[in-house]
């Protein structure tokens, strides 16, 4: 199954990150294992009003951070809700 979501990070009130997402699943069976990957499709750094495409830093620089930990765990948790 697969499903598209949204993922809102904020920090303090200072900014807000934005992160859409689109997760597969295969729950699996006796003779496969579950499986699951989850693609950014697009990432949006806003604060002070202004809005900053930032996929490429996310994908560079933040995907073993903890806001991708949180996205990874919300993105599963809301699964068969997208």
């Amino acid at each position: 199954m697969e499903g598209r979501g949204t993922f809102n990070y904020t920090q303090f009130d200072d900014y807000i990150v934005t992160i859409e997402y689109q997760i597969y699943w295969d729950e699996g069976s006796y003779d496969h294992a579950p499986e699951s990957e989850l693609t950014i499709v697009e990432v949006i750094l806003e604060q002070d009003g202004v809005e900053t495409l930032i996929t490429n830093l996310y994908e560079d620089h933040l995907q073993n951070s903890h806001i991708a930990n949180e996205l990874f765990a919300y993105a599963w948790e809301n699964k068969d809700n997208v």
